[in-house]
């Protein structure tokens, strides 16, 4: 088997609920000032090459965060508990198969290009920038001191810092304050089948909105008929707007939502009863960002 050089930041298990029969998804996404819509396969969006690649003496396998975390460790126990909430199976609060499912929808936030490079670039830094400032600060005493002594044992440490800040987003997902408060709160999975609307799924699926510091509600799509909500017994009681009567309404939001705070795209299973998907999107969408 070949090694994964394509490395999805976007599980494509979470988009296939909006593939036709021909397994495409309708994609939007904001080039310029238009809105483009396309037919897309899942395994052609939310990826990128060599994303979680790390080449490291302290890493053998430069694939291993692809392979053991992302695919293993997060995305597959990740499908499998999406399904059961799909099927109506919805885990006691502050169980085991919660806590996985909230470290999943968080780690979402975390496995981004934009964070991982950031991240990678700042760690390696760490590294390598103190290095050059030494090489710089040894030449003029002796040119070749560095090369001697340092260049070496500089070069055996290669990726150590893309490792650790891999490594560090694991921790923070683990550790998260809001893991065990979202696995305790009540979760309902609301049907669409009613609506006349389908929901829409941005490539930052997970919402979390908060009071001040405090977690407040989440909600994700699971499919174009079901949508995730979070949050205690008194929001439940004070939203009015999850009430059955209202889930035109509140689908509406959640696709605004959803295409506002997207950051390359979005899938939809189409253009939406009169067209009022690519609609939402012209006006709901960012420019793309460089």
């Amino acid at each position: 088997m070949s090694d994964p050089v394509n490395h999805h930041w976007l599980p494509q298990f979470l988009m296939r609920p909006w593939c036709d029969e021909k397994g495409l998804v309708t994609s939007f996404y904001r080039p310029h000032t238009k809105v483009v819509a396309n037919r897309r396969s899942p395994s052609a969006l939310g990826s990128e090459d060599h994303l979680y690649t790390v080449v490291s003496a302290a890493n053998p396998d430069p694939y291993y965060f692809e392979k053991e975390v992302m695919t293993r460790a997060s995305d597959t126990p990740g499908a499998v508990m999406r399904d059961r909430l799909l099927s109506g199976d919805i885990p006691l609060p502050g169980s085991l198969a919660r806590m996985e499912f909230v470290r999943f929808m968080l780690f979402l936030f975390l496995r981004r290009p934009d964070v991982i490079k950031t991240q990678k670039a700042a760690s390696e830094d760490q590294i390598y920038g103190k290095a050059r400032k030494l090489e710089e600060a040894l030449k003029d005493l002796d040119p070749t001191y560095y090369e001697r002594h340092f260049a070496e044992k500089v070069e055996a440490t290669k990726g150590t810092g893309e490792y650790i800040a891999l490594h560090a987003a694991l921790s923070v997902v683990v550790k998260h304050e809001f893991v065990p408060i979202i696995a305790a709160r009540e979760w309902r999975v609301l049907d669409f089948s009613g609506s006349p609307l389908d929901l829409i799924m941005g490539d930052g699926p997970v919402q979390i909105y908060t009071r001040g510091d405090q977690f407040d509600r989440l909600e994700m799509p699971l499919s174009p008929r079901h949508l995730l909500m979070v949050g205690s017994n008194e929001f439940f009681a004070r939203d009015v707007t999850i009430r059955e009567t209202y889930r035109k309404n509140l689908a509406e939001r959640s696709n605004r939502t959803q295409l506002k705070r997207s950051r390359v795209f979005a899938v939809a299973t189409g253009l939406g009863p009169d067209d009022c998907h690519r609609k939402m999107a012209e006006a709901a969408m960012p420019k793309r960002r460089a």
